[in-house]
């Protein structure tokens, strides 16, 4: 639970510099967001609602390329029928990634 708050507290203070970094070092670029995660598939017969945060960020040495890292985690608990299929009290799951991205960004002119 310690984790958790760490992270919400970590994630609203990045998210409310975020706007003034971006304002001055145009060439940096950087997000936070977290939300719930619904279990889809064969993967929802065994955990519960979850949740996730993502951190993303990285360089734009020109107006159109961004080069960003990106990290995701997701965590769900184990629900009831997968605890006692185990016998087990309590338990978790969890994803993360780390993933490298290459931005192109297209600027439409006229109309």
């Amino acid at each position: 639970m310690h984790v958790r708050r760490t992270l919400w507290a970590l994630s609203f203070t990045l998210f409310c510099i975020a706007g003034t970094a971006k304002a001055q070092w145009s060439h940096v670029d950087f997000s936070a967001g977290g939300d719930f995660s619904e279990p889809a598939g064969r993967a929802g017969t065994n955990v519960d609602t979850g949740w996730n945060i993502d951190f993303r960020g990285g360089y734009k040495p020109t107006r159109h390329l961004a080069l960003d890292l990106d990290w995701n985690y997701n965590r769900w608990n184990l629900n009831g029928r997968a605890l006692a299929r185990y016998g087990e009290p309590s338990g978790y799951t969890t994803i993360w990634s780390l993933v490298f991205c290459r931005c192109c960004a297209v600027r439409r002119t006229g109309a």
